[in-house]
């Protein structure tokens, strides 16, 4: 097919995924804004507003009616999709975030900062977080398993850990790595990990 140029950000885009219904495409930029494209490149993109340094990664909830950003300004927002309204911010982060995952049931988010901690925040925007603790480094990536029963996190100190959402558990160390783990996934069926 025809390739074509999404346009409107003004500094480094740094992420770009296409909503789960495949109509839209949302990238995070330096240049402080989240946009939201038409994917056949039609019309305006959307901007979202609102973070005061770089966003670092933005991530459609489950069912594409609402976006979580991350951004150097040490917080993490959650816009509708469509654009109106103020976003909801989650202020608790000491250092830049670096990444945010929405659950599977679109009921919570994790975020994960260079602050050494993930944090995991109802999707409304309304209550306090969790911190999740153990890492010796920036974390830079995080997930959660099929059921929600699991979150993994991944950082610069070359570990991965995964948590029960509520702490109830303690955490599994998975260590080997000598640099850090810039990337991870879960099976399908939420029983191996790869990093």
């Amino acid at each position: 097919g025809k390739s074509f140029i999404l346009k409107g950000h003004t500094g480094v885009v740094c992420s770009a995924t296409y909503s789960h219904d495949g109509q839209r495409i949302l990238t995070a930029s330096w240049d402080r804004t989240a946009r939201v494209f038409n994917a056949d490149g039609s019309g305006e993109p959307i901007a979202l507003k609102g973070h005061e340094l770089a966003v670092n990664f933005a991530a459609w909830s489950p069912d594409d009616k609402r976006i979580v950003t991350v951004s150097d300004d040490n917080t993490a927002r959650i816009f509708k999709s469509d654009g109106p309204g103020e976003p909801s911010v989650l202020n608790g982060h000491t250092d830049r975030v670096n990444f945010a995952a929405w659950s599977h049931d679109g009921l919570r988010i994790v975020t994960v900062s260079a602050d050494w901690t993930a944090r995991v925040w109802a999707s409304d925007g309304k209550s306090e977080s969790s911190i999740i603790q153990g890492h010796k480094g920036a974390v830079l990536i995080a997930g959660w398993s099929a059921n929600d029963q699991h979150i993994f996190t991944a950082s610069e100190d070359g570990t991965a850990i995964i948590f029960e959402p509520d702490g109830l558990r303690d955490p599994i160390y998975l260590q080997g790595h000598q640099r850090a783990i810039l990337g991870a996934a879960w099976s399908p069926n939420g029983k191996r990990m790869v990093t």
